[in-house]
């Protein structure tokens, strides 16, 4: 891997890691406050809830937040680049505006690869494995008596 690659892609997946953290954060604790009473009515404890957003953390990575989260982390690195003239120095330098972009497509092939096999593979028990701990403690409560 060249250097410049390197550097791409290091300029481009800081901001996106912040963008997913920041995003996560924002995306989570609202569906926090719009579910508190069903956790309240459910019984669930802290570690549930946890646990229910951890169960549910592959739904919402792959549709709603990843392709969002790649275009403003892939716009700040642009918006980066253009603005201390990198892009400029790099076609000065004989690069093309092809290989200059080679890095940033291979990330979007990457995350749609990841995101479709977890579409596949762990996003359809997400959803019934949500609703067991939602439950879980109004089974406990009704198979015991008293």
């Amino acid at each position: 891997m060249r250097l410049l690659d390197r550097y791409l892609l290091r300029e481009l997946l800081t901001p996106f890691g912040y963008c997913l953290g920041g995003t996560l954060i924002f995306w989570i604790s609202a569906d926090i406050f719009s579910k508190l009473n069903d956790f309240q009515h459910n019984h669930l404890q802290a570690l549930d809830v946890l646990e229910f957003y951890a169960v549910q953390l592959p739904e919402m990575l792959v549709f709603p937040l990843l392709p969002i989260v790649l275009l403003l982390a892939l716009l700040y690195a642009l918006t980066n680049h253009s603005r201390h003239n990198e892009i400029t120095a790099m076609k000065a330098a004989g690069i093309s505006l092809w290989r200059l972009a080679l890095p940033y497509f291979a990330i979007g092939a990457l995350l749609s690869l990841g995101s479709s096999a977890m579409n596949e593979l762990w996003v359809p028990e997400s959803a019934a494995a949500a609703q067991r701990i939602l439950t879980r403690h109004l089974a406990t409560e009704t198979a015991a008596p008293g």
